[in-house]
């Protein structure tokens, strides 16, 4: 047959830094705004809000294995930022996906074996 032209997704550890580095990529993008331009608030707060971005995102690397865990704690990170920072990023995409992670594999119901 012939060579297959459309490629794999990555899997295992390499999909998980995929979906990590790819909502960094995203979130960083559009969080650009407090780094260039008039300050508007002092650098510490800047350096904060872009270490729960950095948190935030980079917990994502764990959303297939503690799917609930990951979620708690980007949806956390996430409120604190939304609440300490001048900048509206786009942070919001990183609960998305964790969200996702759960609804995808996430803590199922187990059924009682008593009957």
């Amino acid at each position: 047959m012939g060579a297959r032209l459309i490629p794999l997704p990555p899997a295992g550890r390499a999909r998980d830094a995929a979906l990590a580095g790819g909502v960094l990529a995203v979130v960083a993008v559009s969080s650009l705004e407090s780094l260039v331009g008039p300050r508007e608030e002092p650098w510490a707060a800047t350096a904060f809000d872009w270490a729960l971005i950095v948190l935030a995102c980079g917990s994502l690397l764990f959303a297939r294995r503690r799917p609930v865990a990951v979620a708690a704690l980007v949806l956390v990170t996430t409120g604190v930022y939304y609440v300490a920072s001048l900048h509206d990023g786009g942070l919001m995409i990183a609960v998305i996906a964790a969200l996702y992670a759960v609804a995808a594999g996430g803590s199922r119901p187990r059924s009682s074996s008593r009957r």
